[in-house]
């Protein structure tokens, strides 16, 4: 978790995080190199609920008709500017993780 928000530029967060920095690194299996991914994400995003935000891109990841950047922006209030790379490469390890774990 306080990789993710450090990567995050969300460093006071870490002596207190969001139960949804908690869940955003459950979604990344706690997998190091998927918490810096999401964590650049969230330090990119540029709406004001990056929180739920997170959660909710980093959920339908796991969904393959849903990871669209069409469903990421109905994920977010505002625009973001994450990279359809970042999003392949989180969908692609996100299922991995999924498929190591069923």
């Amino acid at each position: 978790v306080a990789l993710l928000l450090r990567v995050g530029n969300k460093q006071s967060l870490i002596s207190s995080p969001p139960h949804e920095a908690h869940e955003a690194a459950e979604l990344c299996g706690r997998l190091p190199l998927l918490l810096y991914m999401a964590g650049a994400m969230i330090e990119q995003y540029e709406g004001p609920n990056w929180a739920s935000w997170i959660v909710c891109t980093l959920s339908t990841s796991n969904n393959e008709k849903l990871r669209t950047q069409q469903h990421i922006h109905m994920c977010e209030s505002g625009s973001s500017s994450v990279s359809s790379i970042e999003q392949r490469v989180i969908g692609t390890s996100l299922r991995s993780v999924t498929e190591r774990d069923s």
